[in-house]
């Protein structure tokens, strides 16, 4: 699902799930023409009222998590980002999934492939690949480790 941000060059993409705005913990592996990013959902009890803060622990928090399984990539990076909750070069995405349309860098790395964002609460993760996959999961990012080595040196 996509939703076209008006005057920009970029799209939020929907199906993703919508990430922990507090701690969402991104792990990324890269493998040579594969990777594999999970991050934490949102997953706030309704009954929350902000006055408490839940410190994530990656080896034991099981909890919803999103595992995006992207196949020939010709790059990825991941940056800490300063501003907090967003991409240094692209004004108003925070917290989200966007691919970056008539990207630069996306155009060196050759025909068909797509530039996207995940901008986390404190880190921002870009892909370039042809094609990915979105998976959902109850499960610490210690537990999905297996399967996302599995993938990526497959």
């Amino acid at each position: 699902m996509v939703a076209e941000a008006p005057g920009s060059s970029w799209v939020h993409l929907t199906d993703f799930g919508d990430m922990d705005l507090g701690a969402p913990a991104p792990l990324l592996l890269l493998g040579e023409h594969r990777a594999a990013l999970s991050y934490y959902l949102n997953d706030t009890p309704g009954d929350w009222d902000g006055t408490t803060v839940h410190m994530r622990d990656a080896q034991i928090d099981v909890a919803p998590m999103a595992l995006v399984e992207f196949d020939r990539v010709a790059e990825a990076r991941s940056f800490r980002t300063t501003s907090h909750h967003g991409h240094p070069d692209l004004p108003g995405v925070f917290e989200s999934v966007v691919e970056v349309l008539r990207s630069d860098w996306a155009k060196q790395a050759g025909e068909d492939y797509r530039h996207l964002v995940f901008a986390f609460h404190d880190t921002v993760v870009e892909v370039l690949c042809r094609s990915y996959k979105v998976f959902f999961f109850k499960s610490s990012s210690v537990g999905l480790m297996p399967r996302m080595s599995a993938y990526v040196f497959s």
